[in-house]
């Protein structure tokens, strides 16, 4: 875009030289045909004549001059509609270099929160195999094979315990498959 900007502003200024140099060559032309008709028709004219002349190579030099001027009002005006999409251009380009910073970061988010998701499956297995163990055996029997009431008082907490692990690790485990559906999104 750079580059785009260099060459625009280096055509208008080559259109600019372009232009003066043509101004100068007609009025160069101009003065130096004067001079000659000046100086061939001196004997005969009167400078009256050469007056209107001269005032009319002087109306075209400042036409040619007002011309000049509206086209280095134009110029400008390009150069400043280069410049602010120039600085447009900055901008997007920095908020896509921020969304490729945030799209990373999401995705090694998703990706640390799809491992804690497996974990937690996993920890949930075994919590449910444990239960499931334990589920089989009656109260009045855990009771029966305990050595003694402290045994059995261990057992049961263990349980509840599990069974509040287990509720627990499935609110986690909903958490982060809504967190990670999130971040997918």
């Amino acid at each position: 875009m750079l580059s785009l900007q260099q060459n625009a502003t280096k055509t208008m200024q080559n259109i600019m030289k372009s232009i003066r140099s043509n101004v100068l060559r007609s009025s160069t032309l101009a003065v130096a045909s004067l001079l000659l008709l000046t100086i061939a028709i001196v004997p005969f004219a009167r400078a009256d004549q050469y007056q209107d002349e001269i005032d009319a190579l002087r109306a075209q030099n400042e036409s040619t001059e007002h011309e000049v001027n509206a086209l280095e009002l134009f110029a400008n005006d390009i150069q400043d509609a280069i410049n602010k999409l120039q600085a447009t251009v900055n901008e997007l380009e920095a908020q896509i270099v921020s969304n490729t910073t945030k799209r990373e970061q999401l995705k090694q988010d998703i990706k640390a929160a799809e491992i804690e998701l497996a974990r937690q499956r996993d920890i949930l297995g075994q919590n449910i195999k444990a239960m499931y163990i334990e589920g089989d055996i009656s109260t009045l029997e855990q009771l029966a094979t305990s050595n003694d009431l402290s045994q059995f008082v261990d057992k049961q907490q263990y349980r509840n315990v599990v069974q509040s692990k287990i509720k627990s690790q499935v609110d986690e485990i909903t958490r982060l498959r809504l967190a990670l559906q999130t971040q997918k999104e």
